[in-house]
């Protein structure tokens, strides 16, 4: 999560607001989702919150989104969020 993080606000600074493991947006976006859960497992969704789209999400690609590589999939990613930066 921090290397996301820390990409995204490197190639855009300023502009994204990132929140993870939010009780609240959990519920909002899991109906499943017990209050007494912190994250769900092999799970990891990006949403934008003000317009509920969802940008990536793990459980339906089956793909990692962060494996630690320069340029593996973070990348194409990052780079696509520039439309939503303006």
């Amino acid at each position: 999560m921090k290397l996301l993080h820390e990409a995204i606000d490197k190639q855009y600074p300023g502009k994204f607001s990132i929140t993870y493991n939010d009780a609240d947006l959990l519920a909002k976006y899991n109906p499943d989702f017990s209050s007494e859960q912190t994250w769900r497992k092999k799970s990891f969704e990006i949403i934008r919150t003000d317009t509920d789209a969802v940008l990536y999400s793990k459980l339906t690609t089956g793909n990692h989104l962060v494996d630690g590589k320069e340029d593996g999939p973070m990348k194409p990613f990052i780079e696509g969020l520039g439309a939503l930066a303006e």
